[in-house]
């Protein structure tokens, strides 16, 4: 283009051009040439660019192939617009059968409605939204997560990652926590976790039932204010908070202690360190009720310390018996030998026979009380047990010409006790009765249902009522100590209502007396039982 001007600039001017026109065109050439320059290199920086661009999308399409993730980008209605993944397998269709299909309807379940309802909620806010769905195909079930970000209104990208392999691993870890829930609640102990400041990880409700911790302490979930109550409900306070101290001084070290608390209730005290990646994150305290067993140890204990005692007793009884048999007999010779009651040589040979008797009496019923032992309980009929104690007491009351009546409840059937123990009860009171009466007295054996207080319904009664000189209310309170006689008898050794205290309390039973002076007394004993009320039936029995 540049050469026909030249021809045609000549032809004109008929020869050479003016000056003037040879430095335009001189300009119009340095033009030229600056253009091609220019283009060249622009031509040349296209080329560059290019190939950048090129190797730019490679490294961009090696690093997504590197990520499991799928990628997606959809328009605003979530058309797929072009999509990559790892392997031609990720996907559930062929890639090119994706290209121009919804997202949402991929999914063939209802996992498509949610995400549509994600993709509404990325264009409304502009900002990164996420889902989660699963999809059943013929492998199995699997799970994904989609990740939307907006590249602008038009325009999102949707990374599609599958975690499967997490869900399952989740799964797993719920079932095993599920279990270990289970374990730690169906045990009989009660299991505490706390870290080393003391505030509560893990208690199972054994725990709460045990320690009887009121629902407010919990929820408040401050160390303080739970040992604050805790240490209360132990006779030595300061010495709980030491044992706790030492815990968390070496959380590392298990420990074992007994505690008892204030209502008498027995705790062997477990520890053993909690620990987090190898390091001691807190402590796991168990707590096991043996009130039952230190109970136990402490009938056994005592019924050795008896057997021993009964040993003893039983030594001393036949050591001491042998002389008074002989100091009996002599007496007793003595006084058949003299002509007659009337004989003063008699009177103190009598003394001696009536104290060495008494004597006899004495070591008889300490070796009883000496022998008092825990109770072999069987599931007795009641009133045939003290029927049966009735008819050695009958005798006496005959003897002594006093009434003997009996009144027994049908519904006291089988109670559990031990047979002999109680018909010793029952022939120790009316004994005890007998000898406050005198001629013309009646004595009135009773079995009944409690019918007051806590007891109504849970124990029978067993009364005893005389209507000899009864006891004043000092006399009364002491009236079950050993060798305690009453100035208004003065008879016995003092340990036949010692004995039956002994028993009745074996028996898990109590016992009251009621008596006033002049107004006869009442000995009324209560025994656990197992049956159930029925209608009363009274028979009297009079002994002239």
């Amino acid at each position: 283009m540049h050469s026909l001007l030249k021809r045609q600039l000549k032809r004109h001017f008929g020869g050479e051009p003016p000056e003037s026109v040879k430095a335009f065109l001189a300009d119009v050439d340095a033009a030229y040439s600056s253009f091609d320059e220019d283009r060249t290199m622009i031509e040349r920086s296209l080329e560059l660019s290019s190939d950048e661009l090129h190797q730019s999308s490679a490294r961009l399409r090696s690093v997504l192939r590197a990520f499991p993730d799928l990628f997606f980008r959809v328009d605003a209605d979530g058309r797929i617009l072009d999509c990559k993944g790892g392997r031609p397998g990720d996907f559930v269709l062929p890639p090119e059968a994706l290209i121009g299909r919804r997202l949402q309807d991929v999914p063939l379940q209802e996992a498509g409605g949610r995400i549509a309802a994600t993709i509404a909620l990325a264009r409304r806010t502009g900002r990164p939204a996420s889902v989660e769905y699963s999809l059943k195909i013929k492998e199995g079930e699997f799970y994904y997560e989609a990740r939307l970000v907006p590249l602008d209104e038009s325009e999102i990208i949707v990374i599609v990652r599958d975690i499967t392999e997490r869900r399952n691993a989740e799964a797993g870890v719920e079932r095993s926590l599920a279990l270990l829930r289970a374990t730690v609640e169906s045990t009989a102990d009660g299991i505490l976790v706390r870290d080393l400041d003391g505030r509560l990880l893990v208690y199972n409700r054994r725990f709460v039932e045990l320690c009887r911790i009121p629902d407010g302490l919990l929820a408040s979930q401050d160390p303080d204010v739970l040992l604050d109550w805790a240490k209360g409900q132990f006779p030595d306070p300061e010495g709980f908070m030491a044992g706790i101290r030492r815990i968390y001084a070496n959380p590392e070290i298990p420990t074992f202690e007994t505690l008892e608390t204030k209502d008498g209730r027995f705790f062997d005290r477990y520890t053993q360190p909690y620990r987090q990646g190898g390091l001691v994150a807190g402590v796991v305290t168990s707590l096991r009720d043996v009130t039952e067993r230190k109970r136990l140890e402490r009938v056994v204990l005592q019924s050795e310390k008896m057997s021993a005692v009964g040993q003893l007793a039983a030594g001393v009884a036949h050591e001491l018996n042998n002389p008074l048999g002989v100091i009996l007999g002599f007496a007793q010779s003595l006084v058949r030998r003299l002509s007659g009651d009337g004989d003063p040589q008699s009177l103190p040979l009598k003394s001696i026979e009536r104290e060495a008797k008494r004597c006899q009496t004495l070591i008889q019923q300490l070796l009883t009380f000496s022998r008092a032992r825990t109770p072999g309980v069987e599931d007795e009929d009641l009133r045939e047990v003290v029927e049966g104690a009735l008819a050695l007491v009958a005798a006496q009351a005959k003897v002594s010409r006093v009434a003997l009546e009996r009144c027994f409840d049908e519904s006291v059937g089988r109670v559990p006790v031990d047979r002999n123990q109680i018909q010793q009860v029952v022939i120790n009171l009316c004994a005890n009765a007998l000898d406050a009466m005198s001629a013309g007295g009646r004595l009135s054996v009773e079995l009944r249902p409690c019918r007051r207080g806590a007891d109504a319904g849970c124990c029978v009664e067993l009364s005893v009522r005389d209507t000899g000189c009864g006891m004043s209310r000092e006399t009364a309170a002491r009236i079950f100590e050993p060798f305690f006689t009453t100035k208004e008898v003065g008879k016995g050794t003092g340990l036949g209502l010692a004995l039956v205290h002994e028993i009745v309390k074996k028996h898990g039973g109590r016992i009251e007396v009621d008596s006033a002076p002049g107004a006869g007394t009442e000995f009324v004993v209560h025994l656990p039982r197992r049956s159930q009320s029925a209608p009363l039936v009274g028979q009297a029995d009079p002994v002239p």
